[in-house]
């Protein structure tokens, strides 16, 4: 946390007390986390504060690539994971299951020179969706019990 402040203060941000909350509670949250369980966190010691400044500093953060955000499936909005390096993410549509990919599988130069020679990647955000093995099999059996119940 303190590599943190100290570079939002480079950056002339201040460290505001609702601020430096904000960040105290990204470590207790876990490995992912939404806007919503980083506000009900910060909300028990400051009541004051609004949903919009959770929000907008988690932005912040993740504008500066302290963390990367990982946007849901079906509308679910987004969670938010700490992280030095961005990465992929495999997200199952049924369980909510979120995986990281290792970042040494997508070699962003290939990638940047097949869509656009020249361009910079300064950092990205890359989500699979699919079913994890066990909501697959899951579904695999439903879909089992299904012929075997049919009328004839």
């Amino acid at each position: 946390m303190n590599e943190i402040i100290a570079f939002l203060r480079k950056k002339d941000y201040r460290i505001t007390v609702q601020r430096k909350a904000i960040l105290e509670s990204l470590v207790t949250c876990g490995q992912f986390f939404s806007a919503q369980q980083v506000f009900d966190n910060v909300k028990r010691t400051y009541q004051d504060i609004s949903f919009d400044t959770i929000y907008r500093n988690l932005n912040l953060f993740s504008a500066f690539g302290l963390l990367q955000q990982i946007h849901l499936p079906k509308g679910d909005g987004s969670v938010f994971e700490i992280t030095e390096e961005p990465h992929p993410h495999l997200i199952c549509l049924r369980c909510g299951k979120i995986q990281c990919v290792d970042n040494t599988l997508v070699d962003l130069t290939v990638i940047n020179e097949a869509l656009w020679p020249g361009f910079t990647i300064c950092r990205y955000s890359l989500e699979f969706y699919g079913y994890c093995s066990e909501c697959r099999d899951a579904q695999r059996l439903s879909e089992e019990r299904k012929e075997t119940n049919v009328c004839i």
